[in-house]
């Protein structure tokens, strides 16, 4: 899925060269993800009047009065909580984590711990299970979309995100890994998510996180710039991929580095006429219809063949059959 962050992309990319060999990192996307980008992270993002939903919703929870609570500790399990005030999990978490970084509480070291997984079994043999046990199939989809290379590696879960993703409660997860974990499809390592809170300030509501508010404000507008700058980077077929993320870290840099998409395509373009190329498949396709992969067979650039492609699809020149061959129109 499309990262949530130009950073967060930059770790993942940077995973293919870790050996210091030649490599390529491949983003698939389409619309619908961008969609998803929003859904999954814009509107999980903490307003000021998240925030104090949630910590009234605490002080209720624990039965504070106005005025008291102060270096007050209590045991806390998150997924009862959510599920008292029939809370979406990940938006709360975050909005526990903001009261907590701006020290109105502290939450334990249990809560931010995370689970690890390892899957023992092959794509494969984990499909036959699923077959088998389809009650497990939706908290496994969820982390298979989440988290990349699951079956090469130990992978730290976040309750909370999958919590989301799978519309299921964090007990629930926890089951379904434990039973995985028994029947030897995976190794899971956990901490209790159980955990407590420690009351900093005496419960004044409005006026706790009214005192807060600007931080807030701040933590939400930093995290829709960092989506913005995924966008803005996916759309950019300009500009070198390199030089876009130099200068999206403060590395001035005007050095293209020859190897991106954005780099090649250049290249393919001032070796290939447009003309040649549009001309070349449209003959092609009054023979007979034909695939992508047909029409890449064509004495042109994959990149340059298949941006054609989409030019005359746009042009209403081509159109694709339910067969995915195209035909001209």
């Amino acid at each position: 899925e499309i990262p949530d962050s130009i950073e967060s992309y930059f770790q993942e990319a940077g995973r293919a060269g870790r050996n210091g060999q030649e490599s390529q990192a491949v983003l698939l996307y389409n619309e619908n993800d961008k969609i998803r980008l929003e859904n999954q992270f814009i509107s999980v993002i903490p307003t000021v009047k998240d925030v104090k939903n949630i910590y009234k919703k605490l002080n209720s929870y624990f039965q504070i009065a106005y005025g008291e609570g102060q270096d007050t500790l209590f045991p806390f399990n998150f997924s009862d909580f959510c599920q008292t005030y029939k809370l979406k999990s990940i938006l709360t978490y975050n909005c526990l984590l903001l009261l907590d970084s701006n020290s109105v509480l502290k939450l334990s070291k249990e809560f931010s711990k995370k689970a690890t997984v390892t899957f023992k079994v092959t794509h494969m043999a984990l499909s036959y299970y699923l077959v088998k046990n389809s009650k497990c199939n939706v908290v496994v989809q969820a982390i298979l979309r989440t988290y990349g290379g699951v079956f090469e590696q130990v992978v730290t879960l976040n309750y909370a995100l999958i919590a989301n993703k799978s519309s299921t409660s964090i007990d629930e997860i926890h089951s379904i890994l434990s039973k995985l974990d028994q029947d030897d499809i995976i190794d899971y390592e956990h901490q209790s998510f159980d955990s407590s809170i420690l009351f900093l300030r005496p419960r004044e509501d409005e006026y706790t996180i009214n005192a807060i508010s600007r931080h807030i404000k701040a933590h939400g507008l930093t995290k829709k710039n960092q989506i913005e700058s995924v966008k803005t980077y996916l759309a950019n077929n300009k500009t070198c991929r390199s030089i876009q993320l130099l200068n999206y870290f403060e590395e001035a840099s005007n050095l293209e580095c020859g190897k991106c998409d954005v780099c090649t395509q250049r290249v393919s373009k001032k070796k290939e006429p447009k003309e040649g190329i549009h001309q070349t498949i449209i003959d092609a396709l009054k023979i007979k219809p034909l695939s992508s992969r047909e029409l890449c067979e064509l004495p042109f650039s994959e990149n340059a063949i298949l941006n054609t492609i989409k030019i005359l699809l746009e042009e209403q020149k081509i159109s694709i059959t339910p067969a995915n061959t195209y035909i001209l129109t």
